[in-house]
């Protein structure tokens, strides 16, 4: 079947939860002075555990009118990713497809608990006992973690990104469970982070205008200001020539002079 049927509102219904994910040759999504941009070797889809649909970058860049279905495609489903965001950015600025980001699994899990390890294959671990499947597919072919991803058989990069958005779905519910019972859905996740997250999309591709003269202006304001604070430091410990930026003489001053116990 071709991929505009495989995509159509018969087999995805508008409003269907689409996870996404895409490999890249590497990190960089933008030209250098010395380097290409990173390829996107494939993209992948997936709306049911069962399956994924794997588009690959033959398909991406060289075939006629694949853009334009993905582009139809995306604007009537709702979409979920894990750091988002980083294929967000990738797709937009290769082939200029907008995706608007719904839900991002690793913000959601930073809602929950921003002290824990937010990898997809770490929370897959603890969540679902499932093995890292990295190490097992394309562990092998990869000697550090800056390695091309452009080694590694297509089939195999192929098998280890579908398992990546199936993971993603699966975990989406977990998660959204969990941010609702805390009451954390709304605030700050949907109406904070998620549009923060597709603001920086924009931002990060065409930059933003800074105000210069309001930026010096700012900057005086607040040394001002920092030189009244630094005086009344000094005045309230006696030491007319502490060094506020100077840890040591802070510790001096903190612990033995003030007393004040230590924090281990």
């Amino acid at each position: 079947r071709g991929l505009e049927e495989m995509l159509s509102v018969s087999e995805c219904p508008d409003g269907t939860l689409v996870s996404f994910d895409i490999e890249t040759d590497n990190l960089i999504w933008y030209p250098t002075r010395t380097a290409d941009a990173d390829a996107i070797l494939m993209l992948q889809i997936a709306w049911r555990e069962d399956f994924g649909i794997v588009i690959d970058d033959e398909m991406l860049y060289d075939t006629t009118g694949v853009i334009e279905v993905l582009q139809r495609f995306f604007n009537r489903v709702k979409t979920v990713g894990h750091n988002v965001k980083f294929d967000c950015v990738f797709l937009k600025a290769h082939f200029s497809l907008n995706i608007h980001q719904d839900y991002d699994t690793m913000l959601a899990h930073y809602v929950l608990d921003e002290n824990a390890v937010h990898g997809l294959k770490a929370i897959a671990r603890l969540e679902f006992g499932i093995p890292d499947y990295e190490e097992s597919t394309i562990g092998t072919y990869l000697k550090t973690r800056n390695d091309r991803y452009s080694k590694i058989p297509s089939d195999v990069l192929a098998k280890y990104g579908v398992m990546d958005v199936v993971v993603t779905l699966r975990l989406w519910k977990v998660l959204e469970a969990r941010l609702i019972e805390q009451g954390r859905l709304e605030w700050p996740f949907l109406h904070i982070l998620m549009p923060a997250s597709n603001a920086l999309v924009n931002a990060e591709i065409r930059g933003f205008k800074v105000d210069l003269e309001q930026l010096e202006r700012v900057s005086e304001a607040l040394l001002a200001e920092l030189e009244v604070l630094e005086r009344q430091a000094r005045e309230m410990v006696g030491k007319p020539n502490l060094n506020v930026r100077s840890t040591i003489q802070v510790a001096e001053v903190i612990y033995d002079q003030l007393g004040m116990p230590m924090q281990r």
